[in-house]
């Protein structure tokens, strides 16, 4: 009995940990375009966009995307374009890099639904 339960668990914990960090970057990729949305709306007020720093302090990532993520903005000099990145930590395999920039491109196209 025990060896059944044993057996039952190993073949689901595979999809369970599939369908967790696929939740987790359906989350990272909402709170992306949360942050372009800010973005957006900043350089409308102001004439630029913003860094990470700034960014993260009027809107932070989601406790469950933060720990699985690291943003990362990038920004042209004049800060007229950027691009929003959410690197994986070390510590999260199978976790994918995800983007955005200020063209709407997105990237991995297979993330963004």
């Amino acid at each position: 009995m025990l060896a059944i339960v044993g057996l039952l668990a190993s073949l689901a914990l595979p999809s369970y940990s599939t369908h967790i960090r696929n939740s987790v970057m359906r989350e990272a990729t909402l709170s992306l375009r949360g942050l372009a949305l800010l973005q957006e709306q900043h350089r409308l007020r102001v004439g630029h966009y913003r860094d990470a720093e700034v960014l993260l302090e009027q809107r932070p990532l989601p406790p469950r995307v933060a720990r699985h993520y690291d943003l990362q903005v990038q920004l042209t000099q004049s800060a007229q374009s950027f691009s929003l990145v959410l690197e994986p930590r070390l510590s999260n395999p199978g976790y994918e890099s995800l983007g955005l920039d200020n063209t709407g491109s997105k990237w991995p196209r297979h993330r963004w639904h």
